[in-house]
């Protein structure tokens, strides 16, 4: 939550795409589900956007908006599932931009969760 106690009207951001075979996390951190609080569990198989996504929405406050860079991951994986049930549930309208060709270099570097 924001300092002060209250909610944004919007969240933005570009969470980070660790795969779990990825992470040196504990192995209990990584089937934790994401944060109970969003009352969704998640696979201990899906990657770390997924939980950043579920954890993002806890600041929006009613009617706010979330817009987040995600991996096209999320329209087809088993694993997003329960992510593409809570935003069709949570949401009153979804968009989604989508790009034909990769926006983003594919850099390969080691992940670390302290």
């Amino acid at each position: 939550m924001p300092a002060d106690g209250g909610l944004c009207d919007a969240v933005i951001g570009n969470p980070p795409y660790v795969r779990y075979q990825d992470s040196s996390a504990p192995a209990e951190r990584r089937r934790s589900g994401g944060p109970p609080e969003a009352g969704r569990p998640i696979s201990g198989l899906a990657s770390s956007w997924a939980a950043f996504l579920l954890h993002a929405s806890r600041f929006l406050a009613p009617g706010g908006r979330l817009g987040l860079v995600l991996p096209a991951g999320l329209l087809s994986v088993n694993d997003a599932a329960p992510v593409r049930s809570y935003l069709l549930e949570s949401f009153s309208q979804v968009e989604l931009v989508m790009f034909e060709e990769r926006v983003f270099q594919r850099y390969r570097r080691r992940s670390c969760f302290c």
